[in-house]
């Protein structure tokens, strides 16, 4: 048997969730790297699914990182090495400057971690090949 969709609202906007089935698989851990709007906006609808839980916020401002992590009831880095050796992160999403993607993304994926990552992926043709 399938689960359902609920609605909520986060901000202005309105996001759907799943609600699993029993004896679904384990949630996936997803590290939300960069605490801004777009980190925050992630954070909030990851931390409200079902199937996922957010571990840990990694932000260069650590009082960012802090702030958020607080509001997902995760813990808070600067460290991007240390979020990405965690057992319990599955993936990332990464929403830090653009200019930050290219290092970002290269990091996450030698971890072997999922990676999704805010447009554009990298500043230049070369760095996304």
């Amino acid at each position: 048997m399938s689960g359902s969709l609920r609605l909520r609202r986060i901000g202005s906007h309105v996001v759907t969730s799943p609600t699993p089935a029993s004896g679904g698989a384990a949630p996936l851990g997803v590290a939300v790297v960069g605490a801004g709007r777009m980190g925050t906006f992630h954070a909030h609808n990851l931390a409200g699914m079902p199937g996922a839980t957010v571990p840990i916020v990694v932000d260069v401002v650590e009082d960012a990182a802090q702030e958020l992590a607080a509001a997902v009831g995760a813990e808070a880095t600067t460290d991007l090495a240390a979020a990405l050796a965690r057992t319990d992160v599955g993936a990332v999403v990464i929403t830090v400057t653009s200019a930050a993607h290219h290092e970002a993304i290269l990091a996450a994926a030698a971890a072997g971690k999922h990676v999704f990552v805010e447009k554009p992926i990298t500043l230049t043709v070369g760095e996304s090949l």
